[in-house]
């Protein structure tokens, strides 16, 4: 059993230098238009993530989407002044259009799967958001397939047959997400660096007196009145008129995927890869 071990031991660390040897074998794509559309990204502030690989995170998606329709009137441009002479301009205009309602429709997607557990605990809301969630899975995977995109992913799996039903199971998956676990693992780091005490046995007893005055009913009461009038800043109304705005959007983007999928279901060819428009 020993000798086994060792020897798939090797193989996976043959493995791991191949794959490591493949990945240097990659080149990073430094044309034109890619810096183009880079500086119009920077242009409307979004940050493309430089401590997450080049991802955009979730502040920049919000970002993007606030700005999406400056961003793919932009887009439109570098594409057109890009354009080959066998590529007809309606081509990068249908395009365009299409990947932002694709976009739009993975945003309200993932706002929906972000709602937290006392939303679903009232009956009739959730059954209206899930209801709202299967018409959006519906739409994204049409949207899929109209772009000839990948549909066997693990992620595009997830989300097209289980989602909806962990979301009703569970009552809601917002709290499992990473983004809260990462600020609750922040909060107990806070807490265990409280005091810069050493020695276990004093900063238990220091962690004691910290929670009872946490749980004190008097103290409580006192940091609830403190804040009880406390008006709402301009920034708070700002985000709240930001978030309106992106439901607005997605709705619409909604209503017009839908329409766009019904007139010509197949945009890309999945057997050629070029465009199916066709001419007016």
């Amino acid at each position: 059993m020993k000798k086994e071990v060792e020897e798939m031991k090797e193989e996976r660390d043959v493995a791991k230098k191949n794959y490591t040897e493949e990945c240097k074998k990659r080149k990073t794509i430094d044309s034109p238009v890619r810096q183009q559309v880079e500086q119009l990204l920077i242009d409307n502030g979004v940050d493309r993530g430089a401590s997450h690989g080049g991802e955009l995170t979730g502040v920049a998606c919000l970002v993007l989407e606030d700005k999406i329709e400056s961003l793919m009137a932009g887009l439109k441009q570098v594409m057109h002044a890009a354009r080959p002479a066998n590529v007809r301009a309606r081509e990068v205009d249908q395009m365009v259009m299409s990947y932002e309602k694709h976009f739009l429709l993975l945003s309200h997607l993932f706002s929906l799967a972000r709602t937290q557990k006392h939303v679903f605990k009232q009956a009739a809301e959730k059954e209206r958001i899930l209801n709202e969630m299967r018409k959006t899975i519906q739409l994204v995977d049409g949207s899929t397939k109209r772009l000839n995109l990948s549909m066997r992913t693990p992620k595009r799996h997830i989300a097209s047959s289980h989602l909806v039903a962990m979301i009703d199971l569970h009552d809601g998956i917002a709290e499992w997400l990473e983004d809260w676990l990462e600020q609750v693992h922040q909060t107990q780091k806070r807490n265990d660096a409280r005091g810069k005490i050493r020695q276990r046995e004093v900063k238990a007893r220091y962690t004691c007196r910290v929670e009872a005055l946490a749980r004190n009913a008097g103290i409580a009461m006192h940091k609830k009145t403190r804040h009880k009038f406390k008006e709402q800043t301009q920034r708070v109304a700002t985000l709240v008129v930001r978030k309106t705005a992106r439901v607005v959007r997605r709705k619409a983007a909604m209503m017009e995927m839908e329409a766009m999928i019904a007139a010509q279901p197949v945009l890309v060819d999945h057997r050629t890869g070029l465009p199916t428009i066709a001419e007016c």
